[in-house]
């Protein structure tokens, strides 16, 4: 019940690990991992009743060109969310903008919307093992400019649209 996000893991972390923690009713996201960030590992994650989204992975570079501040304009990478699940999250159960090298692997989620969607930006994610339900608008949505995502081994469950490629 913050009044933000439930877990931010901020720009330029690397190495972190969140093994079996919750985020419930939160005015943001549930878990927020942040730009610029590398090797981040979320398992056995809960993510429940949140106002925005359950997981939200921002692996979008901090500019896009040349900083006077010195901002990095790499995306993020390496992030990894495994056996975790989403429920009742007003958008989407995981929404992934930008990154490099992303694994959504044997997760659970229920989403009256779209349960996890890529968008511009991602390269080389992997959607594997997960099973998705509730009657989702669309089950995984991709797109547009995702280039070399994998999507194989996913259940989802009586979708208006299994899978959205853009």
């Amino acid at each position: 019940s913050n009044e933000l996000d439930g877990l931010h893991i901020h720009r330029y972390s690397t190495g972190s690990r969140v093994t079996s923690s919750s985020a419930v009713r939160n005015g943001g996201n549930g878990f927020l991992v942040d730009r610029a960030t590398r090797d981040t590992l979320l398992r056995g994650d809960v993510s429940q009743h949140n106002a925005a989204n359950g997981y939200l992975i921002d692996g979008r570079p901090l500019v896009s060109g040349a900083s006077a501040s010195g901002g990095s304009n790499l995306p993020s990478s390496g992030t990894v969310l495994e056996d975790s699940s989403a429920t009742g999250n007003a958008h989407t159960s995981v929404l992934i903008e930008g990154g490099s090298g992303t694994v959504v692997e044997s997760d659970q989620f229920c989403s009256p919307t779209t349960a996890i969607a890529l968008r511009t930006g991602v390269s080389d994610s992997v959607v594997t093992g997960n099973y998705i339900d509730c009657d989702p608008r669309s089950g995984i949505s991709v797109g547009p400019l995702a280039p070399g995502t994998v999507i194989f081994g996913n259940i989802v469950s009586r979708p208006s649209i299994g899978l959205l490629i853009r």
